[in-house]
């Protein structure tokens, strides 16, 4: 069978490349991802006459990601074929793919942190003129999410499912999530809404931890 040897991503998407999501969002922005942005608290001092250090936990980016729990959807239950992503690509952020119980619909999501929110406006536009994930003949719409939020429908790059994606900004992130459904049933733009204000709400609680 096919999904014993292409992973959740790409056999959804049809993009040959199963783990460059983060990077085909980032396709065209200039310079190079930035580091992780370390976090966590200093080790407690001790008593003994030595010179003490601190030590910083890189934060996971995974923490920012809806869960299965999170999707309402037309099917009874989505899961996680394939644990998140941290880093994919070896740029600082997180992805995951959500599929549903019945094996018809998906829903994917990557998020991308920049160095600060004031190149978010920046590379926004860059992230959806080089959308990837969607083969469209009508342009992007504004939806009411985050900032900045845009939508497009169409078709996966191979034409075998439906597809929609959803970009958008919020604070230094840049998020696009994927909608998969078999071919002819578009997900309905309330439901991309819907979920895609879950997720900004979720970078809302957590990218104050980033900083």
């Amino acid at each position: 069978m096919l999904s014993t040897v292409i992973s959740p991503m790409a056999r959804w998407t049809g993009l040959a490349a199963p783990s460059m999501a983060a990077a085909v969002l980032l396709a065209g922005c200039a310079g190079q991802a930035p580091a992780p942005t370390p976090v966590g608290l200093p080790t407690a001092a001790t008593t003994a006459p030595t010179t003490t250090t601190s030590t910083a936990k890189p934060y996971d980016y995974r923490n920012l990601l809806l869960q299965p729990q999170d999707m309402v959807l037309p099917n009874a239950g989505y899961s996680v074929p394939r644990p998140a992503t941290l880093n994919p690509s070896g740029i600082p952020g997180a992805e995951v793919m959500l599929t549903s119980n019945d094996g018809t619909n998906a829903v994917g999501t990557t998020i991308v942190l920049l160095d600060e929110a004031s190149a978010a406006p920046v590379e926004l536009p860059k992230a959806i003129a080089n959308l990837k994930t969607v083969s469209s003949s009508v342009p992007p719409v504004p939806v009411p999410v985050g900032d900045a939020g845009v939508a497009v429908s169409g078709v996966t790059p191979d034409g075998t499912k439906s597809a929609t994606a959803l970009v958008f900004r919020q604070d230094r992130a840049i998020v696009r999530i994927d909608f998969y459904t078999t071919l002819g049933a578009v997900t309905p733009l309330d439901t991309v809404i819907d979920i895609g204000q879950k997720q900004t709400v979720a970078l809302r609680a957590g990218l104050p931890a980033l900083d």
